[in-house]
């Protein structure tokens, strides 16, 4: 950056031109913030004013596409007295940069994609006009690739088929329908560590549930903005203007809506807009799988609409989903989903394969992605006893923490269901090595729980697997 002098005379103009960026309504999906102005009212009456404190960072570093968090009130000084806003500016910034609050700490959030240089200026604001500003620079350097598992989107049509035959005369890959554009998932959505049920008539417990996903043109729903298109390798970004003809996380998601949610008939899901559920806001009780300690309400949605999109293509932002507000966390496969060298993708972005595994994690505490995780469990048949092994992914991966599945330690709560989801075991306390000694041949299905489950102590999403016993123990 070049810097110029003018001198006229004995006279020094001194121009400052300070560029107000608006707020913008996106932010990374994970961090759990308010959008918006951050405005923080003193309770003094007494006359004030801002400044920078003479310790204010001058620069971050920070690596691509992690969450970087600094607290404004180790950049200003505020004298008690009036309405404080705070704002900001620079180039190349994107959506995901953003202040809010972290907690009841007014934050600037970065993160960017790219490695490199940005400059950031940092703007107070009181009431009365009075103004700072200051300026940090965060050098940006390259990010870890991630794990295979953590990309791995299959960029063809479902309508194309497998190009490699899995078996001699099939064309289609399991999980898939080609004739139908449909794909089969796995779809799991937990309120505070315990998996919800629909508001469909019969109660649809969503918990390992399968689920049938269409492919149907989003700009039916007026949502063509966010298309998916094909990259050069998997990652990163696109590269033409071809929609790949497959169902995202952005397709399941509405079709989750208006079938489980909003409790419409299979046959008006998926349909467009007419079905209402861009705009749907009724007041809807969301309700646990079944009744425990804290009751069976997980929530109420108020005034929250069933689904709030906002940003733009690749950086798809949720504000409300599932009447609940956008403190969450959504994994593929049990793991936390990238799009490019840590960069998290979006579910805009995020292609859905056959057997695929989708994991929605809704919190109350808007701190949980510091220190939780997604639960995923493998089950080992044996006599007497089954095993179970519980892994995590942590969310910490979005701010440049674990980056694989790491094994679960501490003490779970498990419940085992029969295949109509009524209570076999009603919860035990349990520590690795996870069992269980299954009675009587059935289908089961069996969870693993955050001791805090229902309760804003909890930060792990939880495991879900289910087990068909053949013989008995």
């Amino acid at each position: 950056m070049k810097q110029y002098k003018t001198r006229k005379l004995m006279i020094l103009f001194a121009i400052l031109i300070l560029v107000m960026v608006p707020f913008s309504s996106v932010m990374a999906q994970d961090a759990g913030l308010q959008a918006g102005e951050v405005v923080l009212q003193a309770e003094l009456q007494n006359a004030g004013h801002v400044s920078v404190k003479s310790n204010a960072p001058p620069s971050v570093s920070v690596v691509a596409g992690y969450l970087n968090k600094l607290d404004l009130r180790t950049v200003f000084e505020i004298t008690p007295g009036y309405t404080v806003t705070y704002s900001f500016s620079g180039d190349n910034l994107n959506d995901h940069v953003k202040i809010g609050m972290d907690g009841t700490v007014p934050t600037f959030f970065f993160t960017v994609p790219d490695p490199g240089t940005y400059q950031v200026t940092l703007t107070a604001t009181c009431s009365d006009g009075d103004s700072a500003s200051h300026v940090v620079t965060y050098t940006v350097s390259t990010a870890a690739p991630g794990e295979g598992f953590q990309y791995n989107y299959r960029e063809t049509d479902v309508s194309a088929g497998n190009p490699a035959p899995a078996t001699p005369g099939d064309n289609t890959y399991p999980g898939e329908n080609k004739a139908n554009e449909t794909v089969d998932v796995y779809v799991t959505i937990s309120n505070d560590g315990m998996p919800i049920q629909g508001n469909d008539t019969q109660g649809t417990k969503i918990a390992g549930l399968e689920v049938t996903v269409p492919y149907f043109d989003l700009a039916s729903y007026g949502l063509q903005n966010y298309y998916r298109y094909h990259t050069a390798n998997g990652q990163g970004s696109y590269n033409d203007n071809v929609v790949v003809r497959r169902p995202t996380m952005l397709h399941l998601y509405i079709y989750m809506l208006e079938r489980y949610y909003m409790g419409l008939p299979e046959d008006q899901c998926g349909q467009g807009s007419a079905s209402g559920v861009l705009n749907y806001s009724t007041n809807t009780q969301v309700n646990y799988i079944d009744t425990f300690e804290s009751g069976t309400l997980a929530y109420s949605s108020g005034t929250r609409k069933a689904i709030e999109i906002s940003g733009s293509a690749t950086s798809c932002f949720l504000n409300n989903f599932w009447g609940h507000d956008l403190n969450l966390m959504y994994y593929r496969n049990g793991a936390y989903p990238l799009m490019s060298p840590g960069w998290g993708a979006t579910c805009d972005y995020i292609l859905l394969s056959g057997h695929d595994r989708v994991d929605v994690g809704l919190f109350t505490d808007w701190g949980f992605f510091n220190n939780g995780g997604f639960l995923t469990m493998e089950t080992t048949p044996g006599a007497p006893n089954y095993a179970f092994a519980v892994k995590k992914f942590g969310t910490d991966a979005m701010m440049g923490g674990t980056s694989n599945f790491q094994p679960v330690t501490e003490t779970l709560k498990f419940r085992v269901y029969d295949s109509n989801w009524n209570l076999v075991v009603s919860e035990m306390d349990a520590v690795p090595p996870y069992q269980y000694g299954f009675t009587a041949p059935g289908t089961y299905h069996v969870l693993g729980l955050d001791p805090a489950r229902g309760t804003s102590g909890a930060k792990y999403a939880p495991a879900v697997d289910t087990v068909k016993i053949t013989v008995t123990g």
